[in-house]
């Protein structure tokens, strides 16, 4: 299946692969996603990247543009903005995880977790499949396109 799938600057991709790490830590079963993944048609004019929630099981990193006002941790709006960067599925310990975040972060010298401004961002066309009996899957980048922020 093709999709559009939005990437971030590799210094920023680091940051959510270091996140998947930390989480992975925490868990005995298979968290990660096999990259972090945003499937989006949605274009930004800038990209803002949200500290993590738990919605559902999954761990995201919630995006946002500039056309969209400015969260805190506690808003309504946030809890309810599920488009992002998915890191992993963590089931019934999601919350455990979000509890833990802290802990976490002083694991790592990079920062993780952490709201991340971003100036530039490429789309790419990804041919991905994933094998149902095993969970193994494939990948293809086909195309990219490069956006900055204005």
């Amino acid at each position: 299946m093709i999709d559009s799938y939005l990437f971030l600057p590799d210094n920023l991709m680091a940051i959510l692969y270091e996140e998947q790490k930390l989480i992975q830590s925490l868990l005995d079963f298979p968290f990660k996603m096999p990259f972090p993944m945003f499937k989006t048609t949605q274009k930004f004019s800038k990209l803002i990247v949200y500290p993590p929630i738990a919605t559902d099981g999954l761990i995201i990193r919630p995006c946002a543009g500039s056309s969209c006002e400015h969260f805190n941790d506690e808003s309504p709006k946030l809890k309810n903005l599920t488009e992002g960067f998915i890191l992993g599925d963590a089931k019934a310990e999601a919350d455990s995880v979000m509890e833990r975040l802290n802990e976490l972060k002083a694991q790592s010298k990079r920062a993780v977790f952490t709201e991340l401004t971003c100036k530039a961002w490429y789309y790419a066309e990804v041919d991905f499949s994933q094998a149902e009996q095993d969970s193994a899957c494939e990948w293809d980048i086909l195309s990219k396109k490069w956006v900055k922020s204005n």
